[in-house]
């Protein structure tokens, strides 16, 4: 799976190029906004490769599932923003903030579609009946962020079969070659082929494990954006098309 390598070949990848270099001006900014040096969130080839997700997808619907500093939401705002039909964009978390407040106050210069902060527990949070043929779903939510709370078995058991054929990116998942020795113990892995191995947090085994069950295919858009000579600050991003329905 090359979503973004497909999209963005040729003639397309300067605009890929042009929205990196954006980022970094964007990642920039949150360093002096949050006080962060360096920014520990995302970077900005991880901020490319969500931007460059939706263009290819042309999603009916984005689902943000975590909200964090908002870096990742300004990202999805924008490419939102510059197609032909804007798609609704949900930001859930148990404390998103006012995002439209923060975006103008912040970034005014930016071009930024319509952003619906949805405060919520994840896993209280249901797939709404009208998000039409094409979802795109960010999960950067983590199993334990609250103490107790599993997200994936929800993600897995109560989301997925009402997204037929949506992609689903997972941030804060690593690709490494092998397993890794000596991680910390809060850090989780699992191998999902010969040559990939996914760290991250406490979903990753189930992730892994329903990747194998569904035999799904892994994009890597680190890989990617390689491949387009693009970006080269690190990634933790992954994603997968989930299966239609039977």
């Amino acid at each position: 799976m090359h979503l973004i390598q497909d999209h963005f070949a040729g003639s397309r990848q300067t605009e890929l190029k042009d929205a990196h270099q954006q980022f970094k001006r964007i990642i920039s900014r949150l360093e002096e906004i949050y006080n962060v040096r360096p920014f520990n969130q995302q970077t900005a080839q991880s901020l490319t490769e969500l931007f460059g997700l939706v263009l290819a997808i042309n999603p009916t619907t984005i689902l943000e599932v975590g909200a964090g500093s908002r870096s990742s939401t300004i990202a999805l705002a924008m490419a939102a923003a510059r197609l032909s039909r804007v798609p609704r964009l949900m930001s859930i978390d148990v404390n998103p903030g006012n995002f439209t407040h923060f975006a103008n106050s912040q970034f005014p210069q930016l071009q930024l579609a319509p952003v619906e902060d949805v405060c919520v527990e994840a896993t209280q949070f249901r797939i709404p009946s009208n998000c039409g043929e094409r979802i795109f779903m960010l999960y950067d939510a983590h199993d334990d962020d609250l103490p107790g709370v599993k997200i994936f078995p929800h993600a897995r058991r109560t989301w997925f079969p009402e997204m037929s054929r949506a992609v689903v990116a997972v941030h804060d998942c690593s690709v490494s070659p092998q397993p890794q020795e000596g991680l910390a113990s809060y850090y989780h892995q699992a191998v999902f082929s010969s040559e990939v191995t996914l760290v991250g947090f406490g979903e990753v085994p189930g992730l892994v494990e329903y990747l194998h069950e569904q035999k799904l295919t892994l994009g890597l858009p680190g890989r990617e954006l390689q491949s387009l000579q693009v970006g080269g600050e690190g990634t933790s991003l992954i994603y997968f098309q989930l299966p239609g329905l039977s």
